[in-house]
C-alpha cells in the first residue's frame, strides 16, 4: 500500500476566484481520450474560415479533475510489490482558453483547460527525457470579424478579376490579338496570379494592420487576438500569394531575357581613304567599338535594381532584430516591454510588423535615391541615355512582338568616332548651347520613347532581320551580296539567323550573312527613323490622360503608322525591360518570401538569408539569360560582355 502511495499521482482540480472570491470550477477537456472515439479532437480543418457555432464542441466531454503523472497504471498486473512501471503516463500539452465575449468584451465565457496526455516507457538502462508545455490564450469569438473577412475576400476577388480583364486587353492591344490562342490563356493565367497576389498583399497587409492597431492600443480589454489555429485562411492566402507573385517573376525574367534588341550606329564613314600613289581608295571603315561600349554597358544595366535588397535586409534586421521590433509582436497589449520572456509572437502581429518595416526601408530608399543620391550622385540609367548620344548608337528593345521603347542617340556632332579632343570640345558646345536638341523631334530633349509597330513594320524586321529566308524570294535594293567566287564569303544557304544563333553566342554563330543581314536591317531602321523608308511611317505625340493613368497602349489594330510616345526620362517606362523598373514587382516578392519564412521559422536572421539568397538566384538567372540573348540579337560576342 505504501508503495502503491508513492506512485500514484494526484488529481487535481482547476478554480479561478472571481472579485468577490467565489471559486468557479474550471471543466476540463481530454484532448486525446483513451478507447478509440476522439471526440474531444481537432474540429476544424486548418485553412478553413472559422464557422459561427463549432459543430465538434457540441459533444465534447468535459470532467473536473486531471492528473500530472500517473506512475500507478503503468505497472503490470501480477507483478511484485517493488516492480517499477513499465511506462508513466503524464500531461504532455496544456492550455487553458479565456475566451472573451464577442457582444460584452468585458465578461468572459467559462475557461476551458485543455489536456492532453501522452505515455513514456521507462528505460533499463537509465532515465527517459520528455518534454511537456503550459500555455495561457485569450480569444474570443470573431463571428462578426470572419463575415468581415469573407465580405472583404469577395471584393478582393471582384478587383482581381476587373484587374485580369484589364491587363488581358491591354495585352491584346499591345500585340495585336484578336484570337484566343494557347498565348494568350499562358500569358492570362500569369496576370491573373500578379493580379491576386498584388490584391491579396495588400488586404492581408490592412487585416493584421487593423489587429495591431487595435489589439496593441487597447487600455482595457475589448478585442482579443483570434487563435492561431483560426488564422489558417489568412496563411494559405499568403502563401498562395507567394506562388503567385513567383510565377510573375519567373515570367518576367522569361520576357527580358527573350527581348529583341537592336543597335542603330548612325556613325558614316569620315571619308575615303588615301592610297601610296595619292589617289582616294576603299571608304574609311566605321568603327564596331561604339556599339561593342553600349551593348557591355547594357548588359550591365540589365540585372541593376533601384534600390539594393542586401541594404534593405540589413536594415530589416537592424530594426527588427538590433531595435528589438519583434517585441511588437508579443500577443500582449502595449509595446510587449511588460511581456514575460515566455509570451509568444502572434502570427498576424508578426507580418504586421515585419511588413510595416519593410515598408518604411522601401519608401525611405526610394526618397532618398530619388530626391538625393539619382539627381546629385549618380544615375546610371540616365547615363546610359546620356551614353547612346555621345557613341552615336540608338537602341530599340522590343519586349514584345509589337511594342517595346527606342532610345534615340543619334549624335547633334558629325561624327562621334573621334579623339578625345574632339569629344571634349563637342561636349563643351552642347553645354554651351550651340548645339541642336538630342531628341528625336528637333524641339524636343526626349531621347526615350514608348514605340508601337504596325504588322508590316513588324514583317520587315522578321523578313530582312529574324527570318532571312523569306528575304530570299526577292531580291531587294542594297542588298549586300558575297562573292562566289570566294568561297569563304560564300553564304551559307538555308542556314538561318535564328540556327546559327543556335548554335553559340556572338561572333562565333555569326556568319558573315547574319552580319551582312544585320548592317542591311540598321540601315533601313535608319531610314525609318528619318522618315526615309517609302511606305513606313510614324507619328510622335504625347502620352494621353488615360494612357499615363493605367498604362492604356494604343489602339493598332488599323494603324497605319507606327506610333512613338515620348516617354520623359522621369517616367523611365523604358526600364520596364530591366529589373531596374520592376522594383515593385521584385520587392513584392521579397516582402512574401520574408514573410512566409518568417512565420514559418519564427527567425528574422533565417527569413533574411533566405530572402537574400532567392535575390541571387534571380539575379543570376536574369544576369545569364540577358547576357546570352543580348549576345544572340546583337551579333556580339558575349566574350565581349564582360
Amino acid at each position: 500500500a505504501g508503495r502503491a502511495a508513492q506512485l500514484r499521482g494526484a488529481f487535481h482540480e482547476l478554480y479561478i476566484a472571481d472579485k468577490d472570491d467565489r471559486l468557479f470550477p474550471v471543466p476540463v477537456r481530454v484532448r486525446n481520450i483513451p478507447g478509440g472515439a476522439n471526440v474531444n479532437g481537432a474540429s476544424q480543418a486548418w485553412g478553413s474560415i472559422p464557422s459561427v457555432v463549432d459543430s465538434a464542441e457540441v459533444d465534447d466531454v468535459l470532467t473536473r479533475r486531471f492528473f500530472l503523472v500517473d506512475a500507478l497504471s503503468g505497472i503490470r498486473a501480477g507483478a511484485e510489490e517493488e516492480a517499477l512501471p513499465s511506462l508513466v503516463r503524464f500531461a504532455s500539452a496544456m492550455r487553458l482558453t479565456v475566451r472573451v465575449q464577442e457582444a460584452n468584451p468585458s465578461r468572459l465565457f467559462p475557461p476551458v483547460l485543455d489536456v492532453s496526455y501522452s505515455e513514456a516507457f521507462v528505460g533499463v538502462g537509465g532515465a527517459t527525457q520528455v518534454s511537456a508545455s503550459f500555455e495561457v490564450t485569450y480569444s474570443m469569438q470573431l463571428v462578426q470579424y470572419w463575415t468581415t473577412v469573407t465580405i472583404l475576400i469577395v471584393f478582393a476577388c471582384v478587383f482581381v478579376f476587373c484587374g485580369f480583364l484589364y491587363s488581358a486587353f491591354a495585352w491584346m492591344r499591345r500585340n495585336q490579338r484578336t484570337l484566343l490562342d494557347g498565348e494568350f490563356m499562358a500569358h492570362a493565367f500569369v496576370q491573373l496570379l500578379r493580379c491576386y497576389a498584388e490584391v491579396f498583399v495588400w488586404l492581408l497587409f490592412a487585416l493584421c494592420g487593423h489587429w495591431y492597431v487595435f489589439f496593441k492600443g487597447q487600455s482595457q480589454s475589448f478585442i482579443m487576438l483570434p487563435e492561431e489555429e483560426d488564422t489558417g485562411p489568412l496563411q494559405v492566402m499568403l502563401i498562395l500569394a507567394l506562388v503567385a507573385k513567383a510565377v510573375h517573376v519567373a515570367e518576367i525574367l522569361w520576357t527580358q531575357g527573350h527581348a529583341d534588341v537592336f543597335l542603330v550606329d548612325w556613325e558614316t564613314s569620315h571619308g575615303a581613304l588615301v592610297g601610296k600613289s595619292g589617289e582616294p581608295s576603299d571608304q574609311t571603315p566605321v568603327s564596331a567599338w561604339r556599339t561593342i561600349l553600349v551593348a557591355n554597358e547594357l548588359n550591365e544595366l540589365q540585372a541593376q535594381r533601384m534600390t539594393k535588397p542586401a541594404l534593405t535586409l540589413v536594415i530589416v534586421l537592424f530594426f527588427m532584430v538590433g531595435l528589438d521590433f519583434e517585441r511588437f509582436a508579443q500577443a500582449v497589449p502595449g509595446d510587449g516591454s511588460r511581456a514575460s520572456e515566455y509570451t509568444d509572437s502572434h502570427v498576424l502581429l508578426r507580418f504586421a510588423v515585419s511588413s510595416f518595416v519593410w515598408l518604411i526601408v522601401l519608401v525611405g530608399q526610394q526618397l532618398v535615391l530619388r530626391f538625393f543620391y539619382l539627381p546629385y550622385v549618380e544615375d546610371k540609367v540616365g547615363q546610359f541615355v546620356d551614353l547612346l548620344s555621345v557613341a552615336n548608337v540608338s537602341c530599340l528593345i522590343l519586349p514584345e512582338k509589337f511594342s517595346g521603347y527606342y532610345l534615340h542617340g543619334r549624335s547633334v556632332h558629325a561624327h562621334a568616332d573621334t579623339s578625345m579632343l574632339e569629344l571634349n570640345r563637342q561636349l563643351r558646345q552642347e553645354e554651351e548651347g550651340v548645339t541642336s536638341h538630342r531628341g528625336l523631334s528637333p524641339v524636343s530633349e526626349v531621347q526615350s520613347f514608348a514605340v508601337f509597330l504596325t504588322a508590316g513594320m513588324r514583317d520587315l524586321y522578321d523578313t530582312r532581320f529574324r527570318n532571312p529566308a523569306l528575304a530570299e524570294q526577292g531580291v531587294e535594293a542594297g542588298r549586300v551580296r558575297t562573292n562566289a567566287a570566294n568561297p569563304t564569303n560564300a553564304p551559307v544557304n538555308g542556314l538561318s539567323v535564328a540556327r546559327a544563333r543556335r548554335a553559340g553566342d556572338g561572333f562565333r554563330s555569326s556568319p558573315e550573312e547574319a552580319v551582312a543581314r544585320y548592317s542591311e536591317m540598321s540601315t533601313l531602321l535608319r531610314d525609318w527613323i528619318d522618315s526615309n523608308l517609302e511606305g513606313h511611317n510614324y507619328s510622335i505625340r504625347e502620352k494621353t490622360y488615360l494612357e499615363k493613368l493605367i498604362r492604356m497602349p494604343p489602339d493598332m489594330s488599323f494603324a497605319l503608322d507606327s506610333v512613338f510616345l515620348f516617354d520623359p526620362e522621369g517616367s523611365g517606362s523604358w526600364t520596364r525591360s530591366l529589373l531596374y523598373g520592376r522594383e515593385y514587382d521584385l520587392s513584392v516578392f521579397e516582402v512574401l518570401i520574408y514573410s512566409v519564412a518568417d512565420l514559418s521559422l519564427k527567425s528574422s536572421y533565417l527569413a533574411a538569408a533566405i530572402t537574400f539568397l532567392t535575390w541571387l538566384v534571380v539575379q543570376w538567372i536574369r544576369s545569364a539569360l540577358g547576357q546570352s540573348n543580348l549576345a544572340k540579337k546583337t551579333i556580339i560576342d558575349d566574350r565581349f560582355l564582360i
